[in-house]
């Protein structure tokens, strides 16, 4: 599991945590910042910079409980920087604290820098290369993922923390639970890999643990620790050098450099050849472990190191710690490149993403570090490797939504396609992609390469604005009305074509039209048939009419005739 952990429900589209993230190890997605695990080198700037504290430093303490409650042998290895932390209590009142939770010993990790120390002074006499401190785990880190190539120059020497470890082991057996409390994230890391160490926590994290005890203030505990150890300056920077050297060394044989940008170009320096030195002390932490992400940053980093320089003045004069002798073999520490090998984006893929948030040119590239990337291009690199979104370019969306306008385009039915007078889109609303979808329209592409554009080169031709002119698209069987204008105001020339789909009342006039024909068909067939057989009525009516009248004729001279008989 990895030692950070974002808590989704704090995290909201700040992009802070990769804007100080040194290697860019984080992914957004769904405008939830994640940490990539395979690129993290564990400096912790995330944790310490997150303003809503949705980064989490997984905590071991449950481990620690469950040690001390099944009565095992433990013992607690605190970190040399530990005076610059815990400045409340004094240094027996702290040991007092920490026993009664039933630690069966607590020792300063300075124990094991001893003999981290002793192996960099065998390796700096014999040494054939630029040799590279591997005390501390956020340089390893960035080595074996970054800069691979440098893995034969770090110093194959055990860590002070795994070095302790293995001295306590060897005096209170092997069963014996060691933990280790300090102010680095990277160790939790470390502690899994070499597998000496049991529990790793925070100086946070034991503080916390320190609430839970029952302090017995007329216990006497022995201070253990009231020797002078040059080791305890390990957590400064420079400190290792100070203590495997002394000041024998001029400044061109030996370096220290601290801050993750400094090593980050320094072991650039080196990969490169540019680099001439015997050795290199690295150290993540500005300054050292006093300035580690898990110290008290309220307070100064001057404050820490002058309560570490205290400390260590404190025992001046006094006899120096005798050390149990470890075999040189089992402070042998291996190390292995976990290059992250991720596509590198063709600049033609890049264009293609840059030009979806609106940069057209270099020009319209800002490179305001807005969205965590250092240039628009790193973004897009990230925009191509899945690790970031479109909407994260601030000056981007700032435009968008600030414009009332964007709000009104992307509502309205109608389709809007932004154009130049080379027929590149530049801006076109959901309308426009849903109207014309067999097309697939999107920004950057020539609509010349999908539809006829008669209406739009009309426009660029004469200057003139086209309005209410009907166009139909017959490999989409749509029916449109145009109105194509010049875009006025902008450094470009630039036209605005807004497209209304009139196809449902097309469809619906032809088939009115089409019912209308039909119906005056029929109507004159109809009328057709009533005069024809009007005809043959009155044809027939036509000679009833006289044969009716012969016969009256006939019988009116009949009944005279009879009359004048009579």
């Amino acid at each position: 599991m990895h030692p950070i952990t974002t808590r989704s429900a704090d995290c909201k589209d700040c992009y802070r945590c990769l804007r100080v993230c040194p290697v860019k190890a984080i992914s957004v997605k769904g405008g939830q910042a994640k940490v990539r695990e395979e690129s993290c080198i564990l400096c912790g700037r995330c944790v310490l910079e997150c303003p809503q504290q949705a980064k989490l430093i997984r905590s071991e303490v449950y481990k620690v409980i469950d040690y001390l409650s099944t009565g095992q042998k433990v013992v607690l290895s605190i970190a040399p920087s530990f005076p610059a932390f815990f400045t409340k209590v004094s240094l027996r009142d702290l040991l007092a604290q920490i026993k009664s939770l039933g630690f069966s010993a607590v020792e300063e990790t300075s124990v094991g820098a001893y003999y981290t120390a002793e192996e960099y002074r065998r390796l700096f006499i014999k040494q054939e290369q630029t040799t590279i401190s591997s005390c501390c785990p956020v340089v390893v880190n960035l080595v074996e993922i970054y800069f691979s190539e440098l893995i034969p120059n770090l110093a194959p020497v055990a860590s002070p923390m795994i070095a302790h470890a293995l001295s306590i082991k060897e005096r209170w057996g092997d069963e014996t639970k060691v933990v280790f409390a300090g102010p680095c994230i990277g160790k939790m890391e470390e502690r899994g890999r070499e597998g000496k160490v049991d529990a790793v926590i925070t100086f946070a994290q034991l503080e916390e643990l320190l609430k839970q005890g029952k302090e017995d203030k007329n216990s006497r505990v022995s201070l253990e620790n009231e020797f002078y150890w040059e080791t305890r300056l390990f957590p400064l920077s420079g400190g290792s050098i100070r203590t495997f050297a002394g000041d024998k060394l001029v400044n061109t044989q030996v370096e220290t450099i601290s801050g993750v940008e400094n090593c980050w170009e320094t072991l650039s320096a080196l990969k490169k050849g540019k680099l001439y030195t015997n050795f290199i002390e690295l150290m993540a932490c500005e300054g050292g472990c006093i300035n580690g992400p898990v110290m008290d940053h309220n307070r100064c980093i001057i404050q820490r190191k002058k309560d570490l320089i205290d400390y260590y003045n404190k025992f001046q004069g006094l006899p120096k710690k005798k050390f149990l002798n470890l075999t040189e073999s089992s402070l042998i520490r291996n190390f292995k490149p976990r290059s992250v090998n991720e596509k590198k984006a063709s600049d033609k893929v890049i264009r293609e993403i840059l030009v979806q948030i609106g940069k057209f040119s270099p020009e319209d590239e800002k490179n305001c570090g807005g969205c965590g990337y250092n240039t628009c291009r790193d973004k897009a690199q990230a925009v191509f490797n899945g690790q970031a979104e479109l909407e994260m370019c601030v000056s981007y969306m700032k435009e968008k939504a600030e414009s009332l306008a964007t709000t009104i385009v992307n509502s309205t039915p109608n389709a809007i396609i932004m154009f130049d007078k080379d027929l590149r889109i530049k801006e076109l609303n959901p309308a426009a992609k849903q109207i014309f979808h067999l097309y697939s329209l999107e920004v950057g592409e020539i609509l010349s390469d999908y539809m006829d554009c008669e209406p739009f080169l009309q426009v660029i031709k004469t200057g003139k604005p086209l309005k209410s002119f009907s166009f139909y698209y017959p490999e989409l069987d749509l029916y449109t009305k145009h109105n194509v204008v010049p875009v006025y105001g902008c450094k470009e020339k630039l036209y605005l074509a807004i497209i209304e789909d009139i196809s449902e009342n097309e469809r619906k006039r032809q088939k009115m039209e089409l019912i209308k024909e039909q119906t005056l068909a029929k109507t004159q067939e109809v009328i057709n048939k009533q005069m024809l057989v009007a005809q043959e009525i009155a044809g027939l009516l036509g000679e009833t009419t006289a044969e009716t009248k012969a016969a009256l004729l006939q019988l009116i001279k009949h009944i005279n005739q009879e009359t004048e008989r009579e």
